[in-house]
Order: structure tokens, then sequence, then C-alpha cells
């Protein structure tokens, strides 16, 4: 069996290939792959291992697709190797770590060699094994992180980050150098493609995407390595309301319980979170009129109601009328403001208000509520439409 590499770069992922001939006078069948191509081949291993022969990564062929290999009614993919022939597996990726040695063993094993496979005659027997030594290169340059700020930012800032590209000998910098800038959480990684200037530096301004908070771990590595060595971090605080939308149905003239669950992301806290309902929330640009909210978390109105006399209803009231269109709220909207919800990392808790709409309130319509803290007054962590 003869085994080809290529691509073994260390801290990068080599790819593998094998060539196994049949001297037999038989066909033989090797298991490449099994549900369909869709699993991993439980026969077919390949090792890297150092000069002592201590395993450093493995990886499995699952070939499903290709020349002479076929699918059979259980699933199970064969190539089907005619005496005096070969089979030519496809190349598999196989993870090199920093740390392994200027040179490495790669090892293909075949736990088993069929014939029929799957039918009542069937034979299996034992498999071969076969390897090769190679050597292994570096990347001519390395990414370095100088800088990630804020480390803390709210759902909504974004996030600067600044590193350089230096040759691995001597550390130049180097210029027009692409780098990839990785941004996991949670197991998912962004990456972002990068480059240095004349100084061999760079900067991005990274805009978290809506709803996406957590705890965010950066590497910055040549395109050519597959390992993702953490170098800095930095956390974006976020509140996750459980609902997207709530269906509401109540009488008229009868106060109905709103009550909304919603969690601090990780790494974050909070104070004074509330809900507060903006007109330029809504769909209309106005909030509808005959409608009262009266929070137990705080629901403060942003704006002025276009008939003052039916603004004063409840004492701790706020009205702001910058938002609105016209700068005035529509008639019969009126809020009272209770206090804030503190969450720590990773909390959770509850935000409830109570919903009144009187007789001039349209039959079927929709609010939009905003959730906000203290951190970022008035800006929003996240919205629930409420319709009824």
């Amino acid at each position: 069996m003869a085994v080809a590499a290529q691509e073994m770069v260390r801290g990068g992922t080599g790819q593998i290939r094998f060539t196994i001939e049949n001297s037999s006078e038989v066909e033989l069948e090797l298991i490449t792959a099994r549900s369909n191509g869709q699993a991993d081949s439980d026969e077919i291993l390949i090792k890297l291992l150092d000069p002592d022969a201590n395993v450093l990564s493995t990886a499995r062929l699952r070939q499903g697709l290709g020349t002479g290999v076929v699918n059979l009614s259980d699933g199970t993919s064969v190539a089907r190797i005619p005496p005096g022939g070969s089979f030519t597996a496809d190349w598999v990726p196989l993870l090199i770590p920093t740390a392994a040695p200027d040179s490495v063993t790669v090892q293909v094993d075949i736990d088993g060699l069929h014939y029929r496979y799957g039918k009542p005659e069937a034979v299996s027997i034992a498999g071969v094994s076969g390897r090769r030594d190679f050597p292994l290169v570096d990347t001519p340059y390395q990414g370095v992180l100088d800088q990630v700020s804020p480390e803390l930012a709210y759902a909504g800032q974004a996030v600067t980050l600044s590193g350089r590209a230096l040759t691995r000998e001597g550390e130049v910098p180097v210029t027009g150098a692409p780098l990839h800038l990785v941004l996991s959480i949670q197991g998912f990684e962004r990456v972002i493609e990068v480059m240095t200037d004349a100084a061999g530096a760079f900067t991005h301004q990274y805009q978290p995407p809506a709803g996406e908070a957590g705890i965010y771990g950066v590497s910055l590595v040549h395109p050519d390595l597959a390992e993702r060595p953490e170098q800095g971090s930095f956390t974006v605080a976020g509140i996750n309301a459980e609902y997207d939308l709530l269906r509401l149905s109540t009488a008229r003239n009868y106060e109905q319980s709103i009550e909304i669950p919603v969690t601090a992301s990780e790494g974050s806290s909070f104070t004074g979170l509330r809900l507060e309902l903006h007109a330029t929330d809504q769909p209309s640009g106005f909030l509808p009129a005959g409608i009262s909210l009266i929070s137990g978390a705080g629901v403060p109105i942003i704006g002025q109601c276009r008939h003052r006399r039916q603004c004063f209803r409840f004492e701790r009231e706020r009205r702001m009328a910058t938002d609105q269109p016209g700068g005035f709220l529509p008639a019969g909207i009126s809020l009272s403001s209770g206090a804030g919800l503190d969450l720590a990392d990773g909390a959770s808790g509850l935000l409830s208000a109570g919903f009144r709409a009187d007789g001039t309130a349209a039959e079927i319509d929709t609010l939009v509520l905003r959730v906000v803290g203290d951190q970022l007054p008035g800006q929003a962590l996240d919205r629930v439409q409420v319709d009824y």
C-alpha cells in the first residue's frame, strides 16, 4: 500500500490518500463509508505519529462515490478492486498540531479486506497497513493580535481588533499579507479575511449581528493554518427575550397580564431592565390609541400624548416627544414605570406588564415593546411584538 501526502504545514490541515493494489486472484472490497456516504468508515483509520510512535491526530476515510465505489442496500459503501487492479482513495484532511516535530509518520490502517461483503458467501480476512515519513514546513509569517477594544461591548456596539503579520524569523512586519481573523463563540466560528497595510498591520471594526451575544475567542492566523490558538477575547453583553411574538386576546377595559422571560448572555450583567414603548418601533410610527400598559418591572413611555389631558392617568409616567412623528403620541396611550430588573451573568428573570384596552382601541392591532437597561438607556437590547 502506498501513502501520499500534500500541504503538510505545521498547525495546518494536511491531505492524505492511499493506493492499495489487489495481487490476489479474486475481487476484494474495502469499506469506505457507512450510511450511504454520510458516515465515516469504521475500518479505515489514518494516524499521524511522532518519531516515538505517539499518536498526534487521526482521521477516517468517508468516501461514498468514485471509481469502483458501490453503495450496498444496507448503506455500506465499498470499493471493489478487481484481481490485479488498484484503488486510490480520495484525499482525507488530517490535522497537524502546531507542536508536531519536524518529521512525522502517516500510517493508514485497513482493518479488513472483504469478498462479496453482505452476501451469504461473504468472506473477510485481516487487513493491511501502510506508512510513510514526511517532513513538516512552517508558514513564512504569523499573525499577532495587538488590541481588542472594548473588551466588554453591549449589543449594537462595534469592537475594534488590530494586529500585525510578522515573519517567524526576526519578527519583521510583512506588508500585504493575508490573515484570517477567527472569532469563536459557543462552538461556532466566523472567519474574517484581513490584509496588512504598508506597515504590516491591520485594523478591523467588527459589528456583532443583532441578537448575537456572549464571550468571543479571537485568533489571528496564517490562512493555511487550521489550529485556532486563542490570542484574546471580548464579551458582547445582550439580553434574549424568550418570545419574539406574543399573541394576546383580551376584553376591553380589563387588565391582562403580559409576562416576558428574559436571559442575560454569558459574561454580561444588567441593571434596571425594563420595557419601553417607542413610537418609532411601531409599524405605523405611532402608538395605537386606547392602550394602557401598567408595568411591574418598568414600562416608561417615551413620548407625549397628542391630547395632553389623557396623559396623566398614572403618577409616575414619563413623557418624551423626541422620537415621535410630529412630536406627539396618539391619544389614549399611558404607561407607568416600576423598579427595573437586575440580571447577572447567564441569569434569567421576568419582565411583566399589565395591558388594558379602552373603548377607543382598535379591534385588532400590533404593539412593539423594547427591552432596555441602565447601561444603554433607550437602546434596544431586544424587541417583542405583541399582536392583540
